[in-house]
């Protein structure tokens, strides 16, 4: 079962730029430089939810508060365990795989 901490994960808030281009920038940014087997995002409404996993064992999330700064429901978030998170990853990775090879194949 995972945990949830009370506190956001460290991320340029909007408030903090004049405009909302150098605060999308500094977020996009930001969220690159976040690995992928420790991102988790989850569709909510028109967008998604996004996760930092401080750790796989046990399972500990910290939202990131992204664009709309969209939340999962924590009963959904308290449920999720480690396979999860890991079959989560694994289907990220085949992902991104899968776009680059047809990037690369057309270039």
């Amino acid at each position: 079962m995972a945990k949830v901490l009370n506190t956001r994960y460290p991320f340029p808030k909007y408030d903090d730029y004049r405009d909302f281009d150098s605060y999308y920038k500094a977020a996009c940014k930001a969220l690159d430089e976040i690995p992928i087997d420790r991102l988790f995002t989850y569709p909510v409404a028109d967008g998604k939810a996004f996760y930092f996993i401080k750790s796989m064992t046990p399972l500990v999330l910290q939202h990131i508060d992204y664009l709309d700064g969209y939340q999962c429901d924590p009963i959904f978030l308290r449920g999720l365990r480690r396979e999860d998170m890991e079959r989560f990853i694994a289907a990220e990775r085949a992902l991104i795989a899968l776009f680059s090879k047809q990037r690369n194949e057309h270039e």
